[in-house]
C-alpha cells in the first residue's frame, strides 16, 4: 500500500454538521475537468431516486460523442453536496501528490480531513452524507466517454470516476476492519490525477457560496473565464447551461432571472464574475446568459501575489458594490438588421468565393436549398482527396449549382443542430418529470411526519429506538453520535428518514385512510 498521510486521532472522526468555519485563505484543490464539464453533478440539495439520466454532447475533432451519466438506483444523481465532498476529497489526493509525487489506490482518508478541508465542525448532520457520498461516486456511471487526458485516448464502455469503496467501519478484502474510508480510482481518473491534467478550484471563497446553481457553476467557470479571458466576456444558450446544471428551463425572462439572478449575484458578491445579463438570441428563438469576468479570475491566477485587502473592509466604491451585488442589466447594443444572405456569403467567403459571384450564385437557386449542408460535404470531399483539388471554389460552385444531394450519413452543423434541439426537448420532458416526481416525496414525506406526529410519545419512541438500531448495524461509528446527542437524534436528518421507512411499512388504520 503506498504511503498515506497521517492519521488524525479517532475521536476527531465524528459526525459533522454543514456550519462552516474559517477557512485558510487561497485554499486551492485541483480536479479533473473531464468530470466536471460533462454536467456529472446537479445543481440541487435533494436526492431523489427517480432521477433521470443526463446526456451531454460533445464534439472532439470533428467526432460528435453522446456522454450519458446513468444516476444510483438508491441514491439519484449526484448532488452539489457530493461536489463538495468531491472538492474536498481532491484536495488531499493534491497534497498527497506533492508530498509523496503520485497517488496510487487505494487511497484513504477520514472524515475528519473532509471536514477540516471544508471547514465543518462536529456535529450529527453530515455524518451518513458522507456514507452516501461514497456510495454515489461508486455507482453513478458514465456511458459513452470518459477522456483519459495522459493517453489522449477515450473510453467508451460504461465506466465510473470511483470503481470501488469501503467505508470506515467495513470489512477490507484482507478481512481487517477499515479504520479509515478506503478509495479506489478509476484508471482513468487516476491518470489524469497523476499526469496533472487538472483544473484548480480555490476553495475558501467556494465553501461561503450558498446557492447550489452558484457552487455548481463554479468548475464550469474555470474553464469558460479562462477560455474567454481576452474577450473577459462569453455567452452561454440557457438552455444548454440549464442542462448541464439538471435545472428546469424556463419559457419567460422574468421567470428566468427570478431563479438564475440570485445564484448569479452571489457570484458577483464573491467575485467570481463583474455583471450578467439575460438576453435573447439573435434568431429570437431562445435565451442567452451574457457573464463578464470579475476580479477573482485574475487574482486567483496570481496566488503567489500578496492577497488585496477584501472590498468588504474598506470603505471603497467596490465595498459598496460587493454589500449591494445586483448589478444592472449589461447594456448591449441591439444588433442591426441582418441581411438573410450575409451568412450564407460569409460560408463562401471562406471558401475563396468573393461577394459578387456569391450573391449571383445564391440568387439562382431554388429556395430550401442546403447550401451550407453541400459546402461542408464539400470540406469533407476535399480533406479526403490525395493531394486536394486544383480549383477548390470552383468545386464549390459546382457543387451548390448542381444541388448534389448529401448522403444521409453526413452529420452536418444543422443537422447536428437539429439533433441536439430534439435531445433539448427529451432532456426537458425528463426533467419534468424529475420534479414531479421530488413533488411526490415532498408530499410523501409530509404524510409521514403528520403519521409519526398523530403517534403517541411511547409509539414513536419504539420506532425512533427500531430506527436507532438499524443504522447502529449499517454503520458502527455512529454509536458516538447516538451517545452525544440522546435527546436531539430524534431529529436528525438520517434518524428521520430511516423512521419514515419503518413507518411506510406498518399498515396504516383504516381510520386514518
Amino acid at each position: 500500500m503506498p504511503p498515506q498521510p497521517p492519521s488524525p486521532q479517532d475521536s476527531k472522526d465524528l459526525p459533522v454538521p454543514d456550519v462552516p468555519s474559517q477557512v485558510p485563505a487561497t485554499t486551492f484543490t485541483r480536479v479533473d475537468n473531464n468530470l466536471t464539464s460533462i454536467g456529472f453533478f446537479t445543481a440541487s440539495s435533494k436526492r431523489s431516486r427517480k432521477a433521470i439520466e443526463k446526456t451531454a454532447l460533445l464534439s472532439d475533432e470533428g467526432v460528435q460523442r453522446r456522454v450519458t451519466i446513468l444516476p444510483s438506483a438508491k441514491y439519484g444523481m449526484p448532488i452539489t453536496q457530493d461536489q463538495d465532498y468531491w472538492l474536498a476529497l481532491m484536495k488531499l489526493v493534491s497534497e498527497h501528490v506533492r508530498q509523496f509525487g503520485r497517488v496510487e489506490n487505494p487511497f484513504t482518508f477520514t472524515t475528519a480531513e473532509l471536514r477540516q478541508v471544508l471547514g465543518q465542525t462536529n456535529g450529527g448532520k453530515n455524518y451518513e452524507a458522507v456514507y452516501e457520498w461514497l456510495s454515489v461516486m461508486n455507482s453513478t456511471a458514465i456511458e459513452g466517454g470518459s477522456y483519459n487526458a495522459a493517453r489522449k485516448t477515450w473510453c467508451t464502455e460504461k465506466t465510473h470516476a470511483v470503481d470501488r469503496v469501503v467505508a470506515m467501519g467495513k470489512q477490507l478484502p484482507d478481512g481487517r476492519i477499515a479504520d479509515r474510508h478506503f478509495i479506489w480510482f478509476s484508471q482513468w481518473q487516476l491518470d489524469n490525477i497523476n499526469s496533472g491534467h487538472l483544473i484548480p478550484i480555490e476553495l475558501s471563497t467556494y465553501t461561503q457560496l450558498k446557492t447550489n446553481i452558484a457552487k455548481t457553476l463554479v468548475p464550469h467557470l474555470q474553464e469558460w473565464l479562462y477560455a474567454s479571458q481576452r474577450d473577459k466576456r462569453f455567452e452561454k444558450q440557457y438552455e444548454d447551461l440549464c442542462h448541464l446544471l439538471g435545472i428546469t428551463t424556463y419559457e419567460y425572462r422574468s421567470k428566468i432571472e427570478e431563479k438564475l439572478g440570485p445564484p448569479l449575484d452571489e457570484l458577483v458578491a464573491h467575485g467570481y464574475i463583474s455583471e450578467w445579463s439575460i438576453e435573447q438570441t439573435a434568431s429570437g428563438s431562445g435565451f442567452k446568459v451574457v457573464i463578464c469576468h470579475g476580479d477573482k479570475f485574475f487574482n486567483d491566477r496570481r496566488p503567489r501575489r500578496r492577497r488585496r485587502i477584501p472590498a468588504e473592509a474598506s470603505g471603497s466604491a467596490e465595498g459598496q458594490a460587493a454589500r449591494k451585488p445586483r448589478q444592472q442589466r449589461l447594456q448591449l447594443a441591439a444588433p442591426p438588421p441582418e441581411d438573410p444572405a450575409a451568412p450564407l456569403i460569409a460560408e463562401l467567403a471562406e471558401r475563396g468565393i468573393g461577394e459578387s459571384d456569391a450573391r449571383q450564385l445564391l440568387a439562382g437557386l431554388p429556395e430550401g436549398q442546403p447550401v451550407l449542408d453541400q459546402l461542408e460535404w464539400g470540406d469533407y470531399l476535399i480533406s479526403r482527396k490525395r493531394g486536394g483539388v486544383d480549383n477548390p471554389p470552383g468545386f464549390y460552385i459546382s457543387l451548390v449549382q448542381r444541388n448534389v444531394p448529401i448522403p444521409a450519413g453526413f452529420l452536418s452543423s444543422r443537422r447536428a443542430r437539429e439533433q441536439q434541439a430534439a435531445e433539448r426537448a427529451r432532456r426537458q420532458i425528463l426533467i419534468e418529470q424529475r420534479e414531479e416526481a421530488e413533488r411526490a416525496e415532498r408530499e410523501e414525506y409530509a404524510r409521514m411526519e403528520a403519521r409519526l406526529a398523530s403517534l403517541t410519545e411511547p409509539e414513536r419512541r419504539a420506532i425512533f429506538e427500531q430506527a436507532k438500531a438499524q443504522l447502529l448495524a449499517s454503520h458502527p461509528g455512529m454509536a458516538v453520535f447516538f451517545r452525544a446527542n440522546p435527546e436531539a437524534a430524534i431529529h436528525d436528518g438520517a434518524v428521520r428518514g430511516r423512521m419514515h421507512q419503518i413507518l411506510a411499512g406498518v399498515e396504516e388504520p383504516e381510520a386514518q385512510r
